[in-house]
């Protein structure tokens, strides 16, 4: 994994499903981690995945017009570039935020998974 490319999902479907077979039967080594901090992690998946969104949302409509910044080619050339720059950085915010949508939905399952064992 590297800062130009977000997770793939699958990374984190499998271990899903995997807690969520451990809601019925969980591992003895599960039940020694320290809920409290557990908490802080899924709430804060949960913060993530709402900051990207609002950032993928935000940066939506975020163009140069071509059409304003003059007659020089120079200019439209500028403002083109710019904007292709800003779809890619766009882009790369909608993965980070479907990856950490996937998290969040990781980490509520471990959380679910271990509320399970309490019952």
């Amino acid at each position: 994994m590297s800062v130009d490319e977000p997770p793939s999902l699958g990374s984190l479907n499998d271990s899903t499903q995997q807690l969520r077979q451990w809601g019925q039967n969980v591992p003895e080594d599960i039940l020694k981690l320290d809920r409290a901090a557990m908490s802080q992690w899924f709430a804060a998946a949960g913060r993530l995945a709402d900051a990207l969104h609002e950032q993928a949302a935000s940066a939506g409509n975020l163009k140069i017009n071509e059409g304003v910044v003059g007659s020089f080619q120079s200019a439209r050339v500028t403002a083109r570039n710019l904007n292709e720059t800003g779809d890619a950085i766009r882009q790369r915010i909608s993965e980070y935020a479907t990856f950490a949508t996937a998290l969040r939905d990781f980490s509520n399952a471990a959380y679910n998974a271990l509320l399970d064992t309490d019952r």
